[in-house]
């Protein structure tokens, strides 16, 4: 998973935790044993580092994009979590 987003005025309804929820559902159905996911570490984005840590992803990585401008943590959750 490269990237969700839900607007400002949708926040707080659970509404990414519902897409989460959708794809590791298909990922289960298809035989996959983890889902892998980014988000910004600089600058820090710290309210997906907790939406990701709810959702039982873990930093297996980082990686600097953005010409050296931002660098991602790269996430792994096994499917089975969810």
């Amino acid at each position: 998973m490269d990237r969700i987003a839900v607007a400002a005025s949708h926040r707080a309804r659970k509404l990414g935790g519902l897409l989460y929820a959708d794809l590791f559902a298909f990922a289960r159905e298809r035989g996959f044993d983890s889902v892998a996911a980014e988000f910004y570490i600089e600058p820090f984005n710290e309210a997906s580092s907790r939406f990701h840590a709810r959702h039982g992803f873990a930093e297996v990585g980082t990686q600097w994009v953005a010409d050296g401008k931002k660098r991602v943590s790269l996430q792994i959750a096994p499917v089975t979590t969810q």
